[in-house]
């Protein structure tokens, strides 16, 4: 693997270094979209060329090349988790939730609120009956939840339990409505988790001070 790496490198430079000094510039802009490695090479070979920079400058382009870093290993840890396949980097993909987080949200806050983020997926890809089917599931998933859940009451093994199983099975319809019924191949970036990580915080916090606090 290291020596299919350094291969690649070499590979790379001998390309990079064909390209005038102008046409490396290009490479070490702020908005660059080439990734890191290509970066960081064109840098080496303006360096290795005469080409001086300032303190400025030097710390720019080092913080151009880590965030590079960061999002291509972002991109590949969610690219190789086999949950998005359609994943990409391209800044000018749209925006969407991520499979594995709407898997991870229907876990924390319930099949319902994972649903939503489903539902905004596909309006956002302008997919109306998607969004539909997805909302009319989670529904129906959930309140089929709610009331297994108070006839039978939240049965555990070990760390395991019912509402843990019944919001992965009902994570798993959510995808397989996305990924068989209504399979798309647009290509999309994450979208951020702020707002889904301050609507969990503010639902555990109400759990929380309802069993704490008025029991």
């Amino acid at each position: 693997m290291l020596a299919e790496s350094f291969s690649k490198n070499m590979v790379k430079r001998k390309v990079l270094e064909k390209l005038s000094n102008i046409e490396l510039e290009k490479y070490i802009k702020t908005e660059s979209r080439f990734v890191a490695d290509a970066i960081e090479i064109a840098y080496e070979i303006l360096k290795s060329r005469g080409r001086t920079f300032t303190e400025i400058e030097n710390e720019q382009i080092q913080n151009l090349i880590e965030n590079k870093k960061d999002s291509e290993s972002k991109y590949e840890e969610i690219k190789n988790n086999g949950w998005d396949k359609n994943y990409s980097e391209d800044e000018n993909a749209v925006e969407l939730y991520t499979n594995r987080v709407i898997w991870i949200y229907c876990l924390l806050v319930g099949v319902i609120l994972g649903s939503f983020l489903q539902v905004y997926n596909f309006i956002k890809l302008k997919r109306t009956k998607a969004a539909i089917v997805t909302l009319v599931f989670g529904i129906v998933y959930s309140t089929s939840q709610v009331i297994i859940m108070n006839y039978i009451g939240d049965v555990k093994y070990g760390r395991y339990s019912l509402r843990i199983f019944l919001s992965g099975v009902g994570a798993l319809g959510l995808i397989a409505i996305k990924e068989n019924l209504f399979k798309d191949s647009t290509e999309y970036r994450a979208k951020s988790l702020t707002l889904p990580v301050i609507i969990a915080v503010l639902i555990h916090i109400y759990l929380i001070y309802t069993i704490f606090f008025e029991s």
